[in-house]
């Protein structure tokens, strides 16, 4: 199944506003970590170790997050990570102690990095190879553009419980990314192949 231009162009704005956000998401602690540290009674280096669990977090979110891709579809899975890093990172505004931060952290992290694979599987798989490098381009960019946005929000007097329940609104792109976002044709072709027991088409991996 071909999908059409406006297709293609919601799915790497999916892709686009996933990376955005995950960079809010990991930045906003670290320009935070002395407000942090403070209120929770730690030095300053727990809080740096809490960024450390985050970054851990992210590279399993990475590996679980992609075999949920080639399970139940790339979009699907799209939508589940933006809910865990949006949702987990605003519980960590109610974070009595630094071991409660530090598991809302890892958690945050899983679902960053499963944006990350998902966003870029995504891509690659909904647009024509020839121009395939300058939206990978374009989504990487968008980490740097969520950089800004976290120091605007670091930078306008927010505490840092506010800055990070802000972090809740993401969630809500799921709602547009399932009504408007397509799923992949390459995920749909395994899918199809899949469920009547047919052998997969080739050059597609047996999952």
């Amino acid at each position: 199944m071909q999908l059409t231009t406006r297709g293609r162009a919601a799915a790497v704005a999916a892709a686009c506003l996933g990376w955005l956000f995950s960079a809010v998401d990991i930045v906003l602690l670290i320009l935070f970590q002395g407000p942090v540290a403070e209120a929770l009674g730690v030095p300053a280096q727990s809080v740096r170790i809490a960024i450390g669990v985050g970054l851990l977090g992210s590279a399993v979110g990475g590996v679980a997050f992609a075999q949920l891709g080639d399970r139940h579809g790339r979009v699907r899975a799209l939508g589940w990570a933006v809910v865990v890093y949006s949702v987990a990172t605003a519980g960590m505004a109610l974070s009595p102690s630094i071991s409660v931060l530090m598991a809302f952290r890892f958690i945050a992290g899983v679902g960053t990095g499963g944006e990350w694979s998902l966003g870029f599987a995504l891509i690659a798989e909904v647009w024509p190879s020839a121009g395939r490098g300058k939206v990978g381009g374009l989504v990487t960019a968008m980490f740097n553009v969520g950089t800004f946005l976290a120091i605007a929000l670091y930078q306008a007097g927010l505490s840092w419980r506010v800055a990070f329940s802000l972090m809740l609104a993401p969630a809500l792109l799921v709602l547009w990314i399932r009504r408007v976002v397509p799923e992949s044709p390459v995920w749909r072709e395994l899918d199809a192949a899949r469920a009547s027991g047919e052998p997969l088409p080739p050059g597609l991996a047996q999952q």
